[in-house]
């Protein structure tokens, strides 16, 4: 009889394991499932207080702004940035009035600069901004700035990102002696 007690104790205990491990699962899925939902609501709210800033500073007469979004999501899944931070980078590069095709086109160089200098997307856009005033470069050659800053990072004992910044401290002085970027860097 002791041996059946312990079966049914052993039977028992092996059933309470099981449902224990069941209802874990099934709490981590719920809670999983409810916790990936609020990350998904909240980047689409994220995304649409973006989307309200970049129609502040764009000229919706000329600008399709639904085009925009769907530009910053591709742009964010082909540089491995949140559609947030592209959203960002236009809204910073229609700040400062440039057209859509502009926005777009220095947006992928920002997005660039930030993946190979391994830089904030928002420092990217204030060494851009500074290379392409000072030295009048346009928004269709901005990644030739990120060309230039890497191919010198990696044939000599600098960064890009310190290459950059002397850019954007040194650029105007530069520019006003008559030192074009290519020589500067």
């Amino acid at each position: 009889q002791a041996t059946k007690s312990n079966e049914n104790f052993f039977d028992s205990f092996t059933h309470a394991t099981q449902m224990i491990s069941l209802w874990g699962l099934a709490t981590s899925t719920v809670y999983g499932t409810k916790r990936a939902l609020e990350d998904v609501v909240e980047t689409i709210k994220e995304v649409n207080a973006e989307m309200v800033n970049l129609q502040k500073v764009m000229n919706p007469a000329i600008t399709n702004f639904e085009e925009m979004k769907n530009i910053a999501s591709e742009l964010g899944i082909e540089f491995a940035r949140s559609t947030k931070d592209v959203m960002q980078s236009m809204v910073d590069w229609g700040r400062q009035g440039k057209r859509q095709n502009e926005v777009i086109k220095l947006t992928e160089a920002s997005l660039l600069a930030a993946n190979v200098a391994e830089m904030e997307v928002a420092d990217s856009v204030r060494y851009l901004t500074a290379a392409t005033l000072q030295f009048n470069i346009d928004a269709s050659k901005a990644t030739e700035i990120v060309d230039k800053w890497n191919e010198t990072s990696n044939n000599f004992a600098t960064t890009s990102v310190d290459l950059a910044e002397s850019i954007k401290e040194a650029g105007a002085a530069a520019a006003n002696a008559g030192i074009g970027i290519d020589e500067l860097i």
